[in-house]
């Protein structure tokens, strides 16, 4: 199969991101006319000082927790708000890689960046060598590091033959990490899921490893686990490839999987022996899951109050406001059918702000109501 990863009725604003009508100047957009220069080899010392790069940020900066890529939700405005809780390192959503190098409007709406957003890792998808190491030239001095998707189970990923259905064809997978370690000046990782047999996971991980991947994050889950089969992460599976790699390689491996609460984090690490954890789920519910101080559960419409805030700062796209109302406050969202058919509909910031305004409003009713009836009832006989 020779097609290339442009998915099919693809609409720009699926990035996440909306180019600001007033241009913020905290922000950086990649252009839409770029220019790639000759590629030039990389020496052996730059390969390895690119290598190790991901082993002395995470021993210098002792990251223990990262924010995963995200099609859609780990826009600029989640990033910030998720770091402001306790995230170190953060990815930007998942980038086609023909559409960032083909599509200028693509590529300028694809991602935005600033600097107090650091480090970052900015993440690809791709099935043809020229094209996933032309999008990482691309983004050379804007970022950390560039990430390779092995990871997406989605059936879109089935068809644009990327993500986790690539995982079968090691040798082109093989070829695009060595393309950019050879000549990209920045370190590239890799995002995987665990194989169907212990040995066949741990063998593609140092496969990855020897193609020049300095930092691979694992997810304890199969392919074909998503959606209503997606049960339980395998984290005993984590732990071969942490064995395997992580010492005598000496690259870091971030574990990926069931990191829903305050404490997972913890567990996860003494439990996996992994450098750190990623979390994507837990934090598109509970933002606050990975904070070290203070309450790491409030009110839900709070949250998405701060993070609407957020969102109107750095122009973020509605599909990705709309979905991250949707999931912070969800349970409250089940109870309250209008504001959830409101939600639905609207497009606008302001529009998004006002629903959880009226949450809020709704919900401190509803705690005098519950504060009155608890007094009443210590009246009764």
């Amino acid at each position: 199969m020779e097609s290339e990863t442009t998915p099919e009725g693809y609409i720009v604003e699926k990035c996440g991101e909306a180019e600001a009508e007033e241009k913020n100047p905290e922000i950086f957009r990649f252009a839409k006319r770029m220019q790639i220069e000759p590629k030039i080899r990389n020496s052996p010392e730059k390969i390895e000082e690119n290598r190790g790069f991901w082993r002395r940020i995470f021993e210098e900066k002792k990251i223990t927790k990262v924010a995963a890529p995200m099609v859609d939700q780990s826009e600029l405005a989640f990033r910030v708000l998720v770091r402001k809780y306790g995230a170190q390192l953060t990815y930007t959503p998942m980038i086609h890689a023909h559409l960032f190098v083909t599509d200028g409007t693509y590529r300028r709406n694809s991602m935005a960046l600033i600097e107090k957003d650091r480090p970052i890792i900015v993440q690809f998808c791709a099935n043809k060598v020229d094209t996933f190491l032309s999008a990482c030239r691309l983004v050379e001095g804007h970022c950390d590091g560039v990430d390779l998707n092995l990871g997406c189970p989605q059936m879109v990923a089935k068809r644009g033959r990327y993500g986790s259905w690539l995982q079968d064809e090691i040798e082109l997978i093989c070829d695009m990490v060595e393309a950019v370690r050879d000549f990209c000046q920045l370190p590239i990782s890799c995002k995987i899921r665990v194989r169907e047999s212990r040995e066949e996971t741990v063998k593609y991980a140092k496969r990855l490893v020897e193609a020049g991947a300095s930092m691979l994050t694992v997810h304890g889950r199969f392919r074909e686990m998503k959606g209503a089969k997606t049960g339980l992460a395998d984290w005993t599976r984590i732990r071969d490839v942490v064995d395997a790699i992580q010492k005598p390689y000496g690259i870091p491996i971030v574990a990926n999987g069931n990191i829903q609460f305050p404490g997972d984090v913890e567990r996860c690490i003494e439990s996996t022996g992994a450098i750190a954890v990623m979390s994507a789920e837990g934090l598109l519910y509970n933002p606050l899951i990975f904070r070290d101080a203070g309450p790491c559960h409030v009110e839900t419409w709070k949250i998405a109050k701060e993070y609407l805030e957020l969102a109107k700062m750095y122009s973020a796209g509605a599909s990705a406001m709309r979905a991250h109302v949707f999931r912070i406050c969800h349970h409250s969202l089940l109870e309250y059918e209008d504001l959830r058919m409101r939600v639905s509909l609207e497009h606008r910031c302001e529009d998004f702000q006002k629903i959880v305004e009226e949450l809020g409003r709704r919900y401190e009713q509803c705690s005098k109501i519950s504060n009155f009836v608890s007094k009443c009832s210590k009246f009764q006989v």
